[in-house]
């Protein structure tokens, strides 16, 4: 009964906002299995539609085409994206007005993304393809058979109080709505000491959550504890992650606590990428997104990824660096859904520690190296602090002090890892997460 009255207000509150998110959803699942074919032939559609629509009432795209002397009806598939140029948050936001589109949906909602590449910025949100990133999200959790409504506690994030409306009153009853209908509760990762994973043992212990939620790094700090601690936990039926990269260390440990295999969850501020499948493939969120690799980063066998969201009108999101690096495969994945495949989502384009010699060594490979020394089995959470090309400093958490026996040895492994950079180890009580609250397992300060 009560779930049904928070679908109730949660279809009134898509309303409100100007969302059609049943309407989307159902459209998403009734197209689900077509085959690629079908989807390329209605991306083909609706990227046609959107770059009409961009030459004629977005400056900056307008601008672009009288430029180059590119004519809409020129550009007729996904072939011909690369006649377009590449944007980031840097050339959109000294061009913030040029990206609005001159008819955009009224009243106009301004968005602003968290800042994980270190350039957080505002744009228009056009409802419609937030409309495609809720029903993508709602599409994923009920392939593990959870609903939107479900019992879920969230861990990650910092409290973000919302002014929806002018009136105190109005604003705190929305609210009180707000939580009631999502029926979530937060564990803010920024309070995750020693005490605040006490404080999330004791909640997994005390209620049934159908899901967790949240970042990878987060869920593995409290998925450790109650491992090393043989804690009993009530288990969930199924844990998504989402904002950081899923480590295979972070998601081993996940599963070892919970008895669950965690899924993930790709999406941005500006919209929903890919999904983690119950045969553990990312597919694309198709049709709502078209996503390319750039030229090669150096020295990596990996693209920088560039995103097209087929829906964004009042504010277009087109070959958009979105600030990380993968692996796309155009292979098949066995559950039958032919959407394309993102192999291997590596990390942040920022999230490098760059070598004198020109190398740059992403958080995935050093992880890949270091994850098998014996001395990194008491190590709980480590840093990688970069300010120059010639030092580092890592920043390491270890398990009650039993570290210190080892600390000579890992030292030593690691200025081996990073020779000829100086390599300057630390212990500390705790890693120090964004003001997001997201975990960073390498920051990079040589350009800042």
């Amino acid at each position: 009964m009560l779930n049904t009255v928070r679908k109730l207000i949660l279809t009134a509150g898509d309303a409100w906002m100007g969302y059609e998110v049943n309407r989307t959803l159902r459209y998403l699942e009734q197209t689900e299995y077509w085959s690629r074919t079908e989807h390329l032939e209605y991306q083909n559609y609706q990227f046609r539609k959107l770059i009409q629509h961009v030459s004629e009432h977005v400056p900056f795209y307008r601008s672009h085409f009288l430029k180059y002397g590119i004519k809409p009806s020129s550009i007729k598939t996904l072939e011909d994206i690369k006649k377009l140029p590449i944007v980031d948050k840097k050339i959109i936001t000294k061009n913030l007005g040029d990206f609005i589109s001159n008819n955009p949906q009224k009243p106009m909602r301004w968005l602003k993304t968290s800042g994980t590449t270190g350039e957080p910025f505002r744009f228009v949100l056009s409802r419609k393809a937030q409309s495609f990133k809720i029903a993508h999200s709602i599409k994923f959790k009920k392939w593990y058979n959870v609903d939107r409504v479900d019992r879920q506690l969230v861990v990650g994030g910092i409290p973000q109080p919302q002014k929806l409306v002018k009136s105190k009153f109005l604003n705190n009853t929305l609210e009180i709505l707000h939580s009631f209908s999502k029926n979530r509760y937060h564990i803010y990762s920024h309070i995750l000491n020693e005490e605040g994973i006490n404080v999330a043992i004791n909640i997994l212990c005390r209620k049934k959550y159908k899901s967790i939620m949240g970042y990878p790094s987060a869920i593995a700090l409290i998925a450790k504890y109650a491992y090393e601690n043989k804690v009993n936990i009530i288990r969930p039926s199924q844990i998504f992650t989402n904002s950081e990269i899923l480590t295979d260390e972070d998601r081993s440990a996940i599963e070892n606590a919970f008895g669950v295999i965690p899924r993930n969850e790709y999406a941005a501020t500006e919209g929903a990428i890919a999904h983690e499948c119950p045969y553990g493939s990312m597919h694309i969120a198709l049709p709502e997104v078209i996503v390319e690799e750039s030229d090669d980063i150096e020295n990596e066998k990996v693209g920088e990824l560039l995103v097209t969201f087929l829906h964004t009108y009042d504010f277009p999101f087109i070959r958009y660096r979105i600030g990380d690096i993968g692996i796309m495969s155009d292979r098949i994945c066995k559950c039958g859904m032919e959407h394309k495949l993102l192999d291997n989502l590596i990390g942040r384009t920022n999230d490098m520690v760059e070598m004198p010699d020109g190398r740059k060594l992403n958080h995935a490979s050093i992880n890949m190296k270091i994850s098998h020394w014996h001395e990194m089995k008491n190590v709980a959470q480590y840093q990688i602090v970069q300010k120059n090309l010639h030092s580092l400093m890592i920043l390491i958490v270890g398990y009650d002090n039993v570290i210190d026996s080892h600390s000579n040895k890992l030292e030593k492994k690691f200025s081996n890892l990073f020779s000829p950079m100086d390599v300057n180890i630390r212990y500390v009580n705790e890693v120090r997460r964004d003001k997001n609250g997201k975990y960073r397992p390498i920051v990079n300060l040589v350009h800042n």
